[in-house]
Formats: structure tokens, sequence, C-alpha cells
């Protein structure tokens, strides 16, 4: 069940009012191809019609992938009634949450890393303990000591 509903929002550039597509749920089973979208940073990209002025426009979604029994939600900010929500809907569903492979970001970059990491079937736990391991270790960094 992808999830859109239209809003409307002003260019900073130029002021004028433009239609926006906002999806709060995207299902890979129903929608493969925003996937793509999401991988090739095109997704959350707004494009005025007037100016063609393009910035990120991000706001919570939940990426989910009932196949694989993945959900992703993306939280811009830290906010447990969005997650709540978003954790709601999946139970709507009738799904058991208890099988899925369930993660919080919070930030853009993380969100289509996630993505690209369960897409391409590796174990985004593995990923994230390399990344660990091999990052720089300074002095005093409380993450090392």
């Amino acid at each position: 069940m992808t999830d859109i509903y239209l809003s409307y929002l002003n260019c900073p550039k130029c002021g004028e009012k433009n239609p926006h597509h906002r999806h709060n749920i995207i299902d890979t089973g129903l929608g493969p191809e925003l996937t793509k979208l999401i991988i090739d940073w095109e997704f959350f990209k707004f494009s005025c019609q007037n100016c063609t002025n393009e910035q990120f426009v991000t706001y919570p979604t939940l990426y989910l992938d009932v196949d694989n029994k993945i959900a992703i939600h993306y939280i811009p900010y830290i906010d447990e009634a969005v997650l709540s929500r978003q954790q709601s809907k999946l139970k709507n569903m009738s799904l058991n949450l208890s099988e899925f492979q369930c993660r919080v970001v919070h930030d853009l970059e993380s969100f289509v890393e996630k993505i690209q990491i369960f897409t391409d079937k590796f174990d985004d736990r593995a990923i994230e303990l390399m990344k660990f391991t091999n990052s720089p270790k300074e002095e005093n960094d409380i993450q090392f000591t």
C-alpha cells in the first residue's frame, strides 16, 4: 500500500505555488521504480514548474519491502510520535513486525544507503560494523575510549 497525497509548496526562489506528491509509505511491491528514484537521489527533489529551481524536500516516510521483510523508517527529525504512527500503519496492514528487519534513520544519506544495502542483499549490520572499524581513530574520541 503506497500512501501518497498531494500538497502544494511555494518555490523559495520565485514564490510560485507548485504541486508536490508526498509519499508517506513507499511500498516496493506496488512501485518498484520508486526504489531507483531514491537510490538515484531523485525521489525527494522538488522542481519548480515556473523557474526550474530544484531542491530537496524531506519529510517522514516509510520504505516497505514486504517480500524481503524490510521496513526503513525515515524521520528527518527525532519524533517518537511519527515512528509510532508509521508502525501503527504497518500493524493495520496485518504485517507481523517481528518478522521484519526494521530500521530508523534520521538523515537522507543514511536512508538512501540502507535502501542500497538491502536492495543489494547485504547485511546492514555488517556494513555499519565495517564503517565503524575503518573510521579514523582520533585521540580523546569517546567512540574509541
